[in-house]
Order: structure tokens, then C-alpha cells, then sequence
């Protein structure tokens, strides 16, 4: 899905005064100029904001004439992003993190509307030498010439339609599979494994395997939860059951209970990275590999925090990632809330909608086959409308005809390039919840079990099982 000559061209580094650092990386040329949260401010209401208004110009009447049928898509219909907030703390997550969102911020404006970095008041705004000017000209001349090569050489790109309206779930659902489908040309974009999976989830139950004692030498465990961790922890003992048949192995099981999930994806992943340094310095740990195990936005967080460029060195020590009912495409559930975006938990939410999930894995795509790290998707449905989620069950099947668990649809859930995992009739709650497990009515389904299952498919190559 990404375009590798247009991602993660700018980076930002914290600078003095509340000044930002920011570096573009144009092939041969590396050029830094600073700018202010308030000098951005300008250029997207001024520059940016006015020119979507009042003008779908490209570069010049040739290229328009040659840009033909595809010359909207230089300048998309669809808004800017939000201009990301300062944080009103000045811890040193928070920071991290907000030159995360300006950074992608940049790199996301510069992808999808990126005539606008030839005008002349952007400069003017910017202060910046004719030098850096001359190579982000360049550099934007660049990138929409081959964009235009890119749509004529690939024409099946127009065959994915992806609305900008989150609200439009008949549309969205399963917008990445059928995306990944087309560009693959019929290749697999993942492996069935829920039959090999029951046949290890029954093995586990009738005490036909056990997790094999030399795993404690290897591996840790870390659990990564989704939203409303801290109630979830106190009434419903959140994800407890999945770490014990792990811990009465003599495996070492680590829950982040720093994360706060109402939290952007961008904080969660500096605070899951901080939580693995931390393991990999305690001496009996060094030397193990790490397996990742995220329920919900927790799965996303982590997913997200391997994909960030400067992250690569993470694959060498994570050993796997096992996602439950991971929203990675989004969530039919996850509005667009543009007010309000101070509130608690507003912006966990808003990352989980289709629209800036899609803007989000365009500038750091997910390729699980490069980083080498086995992926594990389990992702399930309700057939009929009960427990706690009946109510979303049974409005999305009116509105949509799709089943879902109650908050993700299975095909939202499914990681390219993973080993995925269909089950039925258990909802949102049921991979992760001890108590409460109301509408779950399947007793094989119960989160240790499952949790277990995962595992050995996760390792199964490891265990000259090849499934």
C-alpha cells in the first residue's frame, strides 16, 4: 500500500525555545530548517487550507494535460489532517510523541497533497534559505512525476475505492484486504490456520500437550491491553487468565500496567518500547526473545510501534506477535469525533477510525515478511446478537449484513502475511475477560486456552511442528 518514494521524508527532533528541528531526506540531499508550532499554524491555515479551497492546479498545463484522468488524485478532495496539539505536560513521552504526530503530520500532507509544497508563501512563512527551498521544490516535483508513473504502470490502483467518510461502513469494512488482494494479483495475503489452531486448542484442553519447560529459557511474555485497561484490570481481571498458564510454566509474564490506552498510538508505542528496554536489562532476560500478546488497540499499538521507522532494531529481539481482535484497519465503531478532541480517551478512539487508520499505515506500513517477526491474527464473530455488545452486533448487521464481535469485523482484524484464526461466537470480551463472560456461552473458548493455542502456532516451526 505505501509509495516508497513518498514516506518518511521529513523527521523531527526537538530544538530550543520550541523550536522543532526538521530534516528532509531528498536522495542525495539532507536539508534541516526549524519551525514553530505557531509558524505551522499559519502555514495550514494561510497556505495549506487556502489553496485546497481556491485551487486544483498542478504544476503546469503539460503535466496537467498529462496527469489526465488522474489529475484529481494529485490534489485529493478529502481535508488536511488536524494539526497536532502541544502537549500540556512536559514529560519526556509526551514530547516524544508530539514530534511523532509532526512528523507524521508533515510527511502525510506532503504524501497526499504535494503540489503544495511549490508555493512560494510556504517558503515565505517558513523563512527558509533558497537552498532547503530549492530541494523541497525538487523534491515534490519528483514525487508527483512518479506517482503519475506509478498510476499508469499499476492501473489496478484504481480499483481500490476507499471512502473518506469513516461513516460509510458498508464501503470500509475490509478496505485493506481487498486492497492488499488486488495489488498481490491473487497471491495469499494470509494463511487459514483455525483448523490446525482447534486441534491445538483441544490438545492443550484434554491434557494432551504442555507448553514445553526449556520455552522458560527463551522466551518472555508481554501483555499489551486495549482501552479501559484500569477498569477492566479491577472488576473483570483483564487478560490475568491468558498470562497464568504461562507463569505456572515458568515463563516469565510482564503486563503493561503504565500503559494508558486512552492514549494516541504514538505514546502507547514509546511507552511499549520503554517496557522492552527495560526486560531486555534485567540480566535473566538478555538474552530471551520477547512475544507481544495485544487485545484490541493494544494489538495496534504494538503492531504500530514495529513499523515506526527507527524501531528496526526490534527484530531482533521480538520473537512474535500474537493480536486479538485487533482493529488494524479499523473499527465501524471508531467515529470520526472532530470536537472534543481534549477529551480523555477522544484521541485513542479517533486513531482507531478507518480513515486515520489508513493515513496512518501509509506512512508506516506493516510488512510483517520483511521484519521476519511471526504474526498470529485471531479475530471472531457473533452469529446472533448477545451479551454486552448486542447492540452493535445488531446494528451492524442490519446496516451492513457483516457479523462482527461486537467492536472489530474479522476482516478489519486480519494482518497481511499472518497465520489468522476464525472463530465464532465469541465477542470482544471473551479472548481476554476471567469474569463477565456474558454471551460467551463456547466453555472451550476461555482466554488461557486460546492464549495457549495461539502460542504453539506462533512457535510451531520452532517445534518442528509445520502445521
Amino acid at each position: 500500500m505505501e509509495a516508497e518514494w513518498c514516506m518518511n521524508i521529513f523527521s523531527v527532533d526537538g530544538g530550543k525555545n520550541d523550536r522543532m528541528i526538521v530534516t528532509m531526506e531528498a536522495g542525495d540531499h539532507t536539508v534541516s530548517f526549524d519551525v514553530t508550532m505557531e509558524q505551522l499554524g499559519r502555514i495550514h491555515q494561510k497556505v495549506f487550507l487556502a489553496k485546497l479551497e481556491n485551487s486544483k492546479r498542478i504544476f503546469d498545463n503539460q503535466l496537467r494535460r498529462l496527469a489526465g484522468k488522474y489529475k484529481d488524485r494529485m490534489l485529493p478532495d478529502h481535508g488536511l489532517p488536524s494539526l497536532p496539539k502541544k502537549p500540556m505536560r512536559n514529560s519526556g513521552i509526551a514530547q516524544e510523541s508530539f514530534l511523532r504526530k509532526v512528523e507524521d503530520y508533515l510527511n502525510y500532507v506532503f504524501q497526499e497533497f504535494t503540489v503544495l509544497f511549490t508555493e512560494e508563501l510556504l517558503f515565505e512563512y517558513l523563512g527558509i534559505s533558497e537552498e532547503v527551498q530549492e530541494v523541497i521544490k525538487n523534491k515534490a516535483e519528483e514525487v508527483s512525476q512518479k506517482y503519475l508513473e506509478n498510476l499508469f504502470s499499476h492501473p489496478e490502483y484504481e480499483l481500490i475505492d476507499f471512502p473518506e467518510d469513516p461513516k460509510q461502513n458498508l464501503k470500509n469494512i475490509g478496505w485493506l484486504l481487498k486492497a492488499e488482494t488486488e495489488l498481490r494479483k491473487g497471491k495469499p495475503v494470509y494463511e487459514d490456520k483455525t483448523e490446525v489452531f482447534e486441534h491445538y486448542l483441544d490438545e492443550w484442553i484434554n491434557g494432551q500437550w504442555i507448553i514445553p519447560s526449556d520455552m522458560k529459557d527463551k522466551y518472555v511474555m508481554l501483555f499489551i491491553p486495549g482501552l479501559y485497561t484500569g477498569v477492566y484490570n479491577r472488576i473483570v481481571g483483564y487478560l490475568d487468565a491468558n498470562m497464568k498458564p504461562f507463569i505456572k510454566s515458568g515463563i516469565t509474564a510482564f503486563k503493561i500496567d503504565e500503559l494508558n490506552t486512552f492514549s494516541s498510538i504514538h505514546t502507547n508505542c514509546i511507552v511499549i518500547e520503554k517496557k522492552i528496554r527495560e526486560i531486555l536489562a534485567i540480566p535473566e532476560h538478555s538474552h530471551k526473545k520477547i512475544l507481544l500478546l495485544g487485545h484490541s488497540k493494544g494489538a495496534v499499538d504494538a503492531l504500530s510501534m514495529l513499523s515506526l521507522k527507527g524501531n528496526e532494531w526490534l527484530s531482533e529481539v521480538i520473537g512474535g506477535c500474537i493480536c486479538m481482535q485487533c482493529p488494524f484497519a479499523g473499527s465501524p465503531f471508531a467515529k470520526k469525533i472532530g470536537f472534543l478532541r481534549s477529551l480523555k480517551g477522544t484521541r485513542a478512539m479517533n486513531d482507531l477510525n478507518y480513515v486515520e487508520r489508513r493515513s496512518f499505515l501509509e506512512l508506516h506500513p506493516f510488512n510483517a515478511t520483511e521484519l521476519g517477526i511471526p504474526i498470529v491474527s485471531l479475530v471472531s464473530e457473533m452469529s446472533a446478537p448477545a451479551g454486552v455488545f448486542m447492540g452493535n452486533i445488531k446494528r451492524l448487521q442490519a446496516q451492513t449484513r457483516y457479523s462482527c464481535d461486537g467492536m472489530v469485523v474479522p476482516v478489519d482484524g486480519i494482518i497481511p502475511d499472518s497465520q489468522v484464526v476464525f472463530l465464532k461466537d465469541v465477542d470482544h470480551n471473551g479472548f481476554t475477560f476471567k469474569r463477565m463472560r456474558f454471551g460467551n456461552s463456547n466453555e472451550r473458548y476461555l482466554p488461557g486456552a486460546l492464549t495457549v493455542a495461539a502460542f504453539r502456532l506462533m512457535i510451531s516451526k520452532e517445534l518442528l511442528e509445520y502445521p
